[in-house]
């Protein structure tokens, strides 16, 4: 009965991708003319460690299976459409994941991405814009424990934010901003709710360095914890283009985080962040970037930008040091080869109580190492094909606010869009 059930179900998503996949090729005639993309993509992901155990442990009870094959059917859409002196743009995804042994853990996810570029006739311009994220929320979060949850959690993550510009075409550059964040989890999880405003200038001198300053301040809280903090920063930035095949951006924060009641989180120091874009040939291209950020920003750094490996490891870190290192290769007209390399050294409290036998004075420390390899295909305009493989293995201290485990992961994927 349950081998029959399971042969319908995969049936009837075959059969919607199918139907989606003649839908979209119908629309295919007018792939030049429209500033909309819609597609379908299914990707099969087999992982050796899927709810990432700790290293010799036996998989509890309620996981039927430590490795797993996940394959996810995603439909999505994009839109970049110029209004007059405005631009609406957006893209948004649906993917259906479903997991061959623990079938507890499938799950409908959800990506939106949005916003409205406006102008003025005179130098005043900005940006309105929001993101939400719905998806399966990693079970090593590092909840303050040395041990993975492995129920089924849901994660929410949303951002609403607006940008106003005044200069943009001038040499000098006046920005203020106003972002409010949020995060929540269905089962286990510190809900976090954060607004952050920004003021702030930049000056282009010349055509090759452009300098930026201003003020950042952010008001955050996390309700389960009765815990709330206030952040005060000075960010200086620089972005520099050196040569036609190269561009560098820094960006140092000097500034002070306090909290209600979690005072062992309280920092007080240095943050920022510095990229290198270097296109040495037509077909070669690599991205380093090194990254230091508090863990009350790297709670949303999926929304914001910078490596998902912060977020995936952000629940009680005071303080997290980033590496990452990519570089793609373009072999063919058609077949591109990348690599990449990342690490996430996380300094850990317990002063949110995440972990209810240890002290608010306990304290650890990991160090999350990813690779990647991965090939794409594009036989036409409007067909992709993709294989990774992945390994990532994390190490931690004293194993009392982390633990150390190892996964490998293979993942293939087909993907179909047009612009109707």
């Amino acid at each position: 009965m349950t081998h029959t059930l399971e042969h319908s179900r995969r049936a009837a998503r075959w059969r919607a991708l199918a139907a989606t996949l003649a839908l979209i090729a119908g629309s295919a005639a007018w792939a030049d003319s429209s500033p909309y993309t819609i597609g379908v993509s299914e990707t099969v992901t087999h992982d050796s460690n899927v709810v990432r155990l700790p290293d010799g442990a036996a998989a509890p009870a309620s996981v039927k299976a430590s490795t797993d094959w996940i394959a996810t059917t995603a439909l999505f859409a994009a839109v970049d459409q110029p209004i007059g002196r405005m631009r609406l743009f957006g893209n948004a995804s649906v993917r259906d994941n479903h997991y061959r042994y623990n079938g507890d853990y499938s799950n409908l996810a959800y990506g939106l991405v949005g916003g409205l570029d406006w102008a003025t006739i005179e130098r005043v311009s900005g940006t309105v814009n929001l993101s939400s994220n719905r998806s399966l929320a990693s079970f090593d979060r590092g909840n303050g424990k040395n041990t993975p949850d492995v129920v089924k959690n849901i994660e929410r993550t949303d951002q609403y934010g607006a940008t106003v510009r005044v200069g943009v075409v001038t040499d000098l550059t006046m920005e203020g901003g106003l972002t409010q964040q949020s995060q929540r989890f269905s089962v286990i999880g510190a809900r976090l709710d954060q607004t952050t405003a920004r003021l702030g200038m930049r000056y282009r001198i010349g055509g090759e360095l452009t300098l930026g300053g201003g003020l950042r301040f952010a008001n955050g809280r996390y309700p389960d914890n009765a815990d709330s903090f206030k952040a005060r920063n000075l960010d200086l930035s620089a972005d520099w283009t050196p040569s036609s095949i190269s561009t560098v951006a820094a960006r140092l924060g000097l500034g002070k985080t306090d909290h209600s009641a979690a005072n062992a989180q309280d920092f007080s120091g240095a943050t920022g962040s510095l990229t290198w874009n270097w296109q040495p040939t037509a077909k070669l291209a690599f991205t380093s970037a090194l990254g230091r950020v508090t863990g009350n920003d790297s709670n949303f750094s999926t929304l914001t930008g910078p490596t998902s490996v912060v977020t995936a490891q952000a629940d009680n870190s005071r303080l997290t040091t980033t590496v990452d290192l990519n570089g793609s290769y373009e072999a063919t007209a058609k077949i591109l080869v990348n690599a990449g390399y990342s690490r996430a050294a996380r300094k850990l409290t317990n002063s949110l109580a995440l972990n209810t036998g240890l002290s608010a004075a306990d304290t650890d420390a990991d160090r999350l190492n990813r690779l990647r390899l991965g090939v794409r295909y594009l036989p036409t305009r409007t067909l992709q094909f993709d294989c990774n493989v992945g390994r990532e293995s994390r190490s931690a201290d004293r194993s009392l606010l982390s633990y150390s485990y190892s996964a490998n992961t293979v993942a293939c994927a087909a993907q179909f869009s047009v612009q109707p």
